[in-house]
């Protein structure tokens, strides 16, 4: 399964503009070109918009204005070769590019796993969602933060190249469902799958375009390091002389990255599996006119108001399940709340729920690691069969590889933002940035941010009467505790690591159910780093940009635990200047 998957939407080779400007050859008659086609089709819609044909609503005459416009501009030719596909494009270029990918760029940033409501009113991304809209699904398009948004569109000082003022770093969205008005605007569904940087532009105006590469976390592609050189091993295996050693090297980087991808890219399926059930299997566009579609749809929307974060799909059996056992799921101390009989009860049936669950999180483990091995493998032939001579051939002399260099991203630092370093909030025993990113230095983060949001609230309970409930896309992702030994399986650290770093986030928080124990602990840790600026009601927009250009997961661990450290701090001398302590 490709990232680059129905991602791109490709371009008309002539635009509707240019069509309309072209005439017929002089004395032709109906000629079969695009300018006839056109034409008849402006007959066709006055004619309706007169009464004729048996009539038009106006929702009819928009629809066929539609058409009519982002329609494609010639005719097709059935002998023709078709256009290369984002997956031939994907296997020539690597799984993690994505070509000519549409560019919605606005004033704030959106983060993976996060779900934004889209109110589309400026002409020019209108247009741009309805073409995306004329390919089939899923719809997928860049988010990418722009100061002052549409204002500096065009503007050379925000061009998509390095050094300038526009960040490269954005968030790949998904069109969940949307609804069309009968003023052209539109209200979009749409959620964050993962981050990619900007190659190069395709197009600055009306709207911009460019292809992109899929940014992996450091910890995702460290992962899969082993299976790289496992893949190696398979397919040199097969080869005959020797092979230069940047060769070999470029071969690992490459297989790790597109192992990665290719599990990410499973894990992502599932993750939306619910939300694509909810508004249906292929996206869609609701008619505005339509009342009771367009009310379901609105009530989507306002559920996410304060619950920007997606829930996975496994959590509504688990949360009805501790609600039904009599156990709240909102906060921390949910089960010490309990009896011991009571507790020891709800232990047992939130255990029988996640056996129920586990068969499904097992079948999608193994496909993504079947797909992932797939995909080293076929990286390493692809790397080693370019070095291979043709039958009939001699050998040739190939220069290695350039060393990769590190890419412009224009982030924040970059274009000169002040922000605070979370290593200046800190403790050097918390920060563990002098240790390289892996799953168990990600896991003692995450069980640091979950004894914070703890803190937090316990210190908020203190000075309100009544605590708003974290919202369900966060409560999935804490370490799940209710039995004794159900702990995620550590990738590339020991599993007395990953148990210790995941027993003591439980122990801190003392909570209900969390994320399943089945589901991989690199995502679950993943998905927190991004989910934790929900808590953080103070967060500006460059600092949300903060989050999508960190380059691994613990570094964004860092950021939210900096960020609640400071809350805390505020609540705690709150606290005591009322004498509540």
């Amino acid at each position: 399964m490709s990232w680059a998957r129905q991602a791109t939407v490709r371009r008309s080779p002539v635009s509707c503009h240019q069509t309309h400007l072209r005439q017929a050859p002089n004395g032709g008659g109906n000629h079969p070109t695009s300018t006839h086609n056109h034409k008849h089709g402006r007959r066709s819609v006055a004619r309706q918009a007169q009464g004729g044909e048996g009539g038009s609503s106006d929702a009819d005459l928009r629809r066929l204005l539609n058409e009519l416009y982002f329609a494609p501009s010639a005719p097709k030719d059935e002998d023709a070769a078709e256009p290369p596909s984002p997956a031939t494009l994907s296997a020539a270029d690597g799984p993690l590019l994505l070509r000519d990918l549409p560019l919605w760029r606005v004033q704030w940033a959106a983060l993976p796993g996060s779900r934004e409501a889209l109110h589309v009113h400026v002409p020019h991304y209108t247009s741009m969602f309805e073409r995306l809209w004329r390919e089939p699904g899923p719809w997928r398009f860049g988010h990418i933060m722009l100061p002052e948004g549409s204002k500096n569109l065009g503007n050379p000082e925000f061009a998509l190249t390095p050094d300038t003022k526009a960040p490269l770093v954005g968030t790949l969205m998904e069109v969940a469902e949307a609804v069309r008005f009968g003023d052209g605007r539109l209200l979009i569904l749409a959620v964050g799958i993962a981050r990619f940087r900007v190659l190069r532009p395709t197009q600055d105006v009306p709207y911009s375009r460019a292809d992109v590469e899929l940014l992996l976390d450091a910890e995702e592609q460290q992962s899969f390091e082993q299976l790289a050189v496992q893949a190696l091993d398979s397919v040199r295996g097969g080869l005959e002389g020797e092979v230069p050693m940047s060769t070999l090297m470029a071969a690992v980087l490459d297989a790790a990255q597109a192992a990665a991808a290719a599990y990410g890219a499973a894990w992502v399926e599932y993750e939306l599996s619910d939300m694509r059930a909810e508004c249906g299997e292929e996206p869609r566009v609701i008619d505005g006119s339509r009342t009771e579609q367009a009310q379901l749809m609105g009530r989507r929307l306002a559920a996410i108001a304060g619950n920007e974060v997606m829930q996975l799909p496994f959590w509504d059996v688990l949360a009805s399940t501790a609600q039904a056992a009599g156990q709240p799921t909102a906060g921390p101390g949910a089960l010490a709340d309990q009896g011991p009989a009571a507790a020891a009860g709800t232990v047992r049936l939130l255990e029988e729920a996640a056996a129920h669950l586990r068969p499904r999180l097992r079948r999608m483990e193994a496909e993504a690691q079947v797909l992932a091995t797939r995909a080293a493998v076929s990286r390493v032939a692809h790397h080693l069969d370019l070095r291979q001579p043709k039958e009939g051939e001699e050998e040739a002399a190939v220069p290695p590889p350039p060393p990769p260099s590190r890419p412009v991203l224009n982030t924040t630092s970059e274009r000169g933002i002040a922000w605070q370093a979370p290593d200046e909030v800190l403790d050097a025993s918390e920060c563990l940035s002098e240790e390289p990113d892996s799953l168990a230095v990600t896991l003692r983060l995450e069980a640091a941010v979950w004894r914070e949001v703890a803190a937090i609230h316990k210190l908020a309970s203190k000075l309100r009467e009544r605590l708003a409930p974290l919202p369900d896309g966060l409560l999935c992702l804490r370490p799940w505790q209710p039995g004794t030994g159900a702990v995620p399986a550590a990738a590339d650290a020991s599993a007395a690591d990953a148990a210790a770093a995941s027993k003591e986030a439980a122990a801190d928080a003392q909570h209900g159910p969390g994320a399943h124990p089945d589901y991989p602990a690199l995502r679950r840790a993943q998905r927190l780093s991004f989910a934790v600026t929900s808590l953080l009601g103070n967060v500006t927009s460059e600092g949300r940009q903060a989050y999508v250009e960190a380059g691994s997961i613990s570094a964004r661990l860092r950021l939210g635990l900096a960020a609640l450290r400071l809350n805390r701090h505020v609540l705690a001398a709150a606290v005591a200047l009322k004498g509540l302590d």
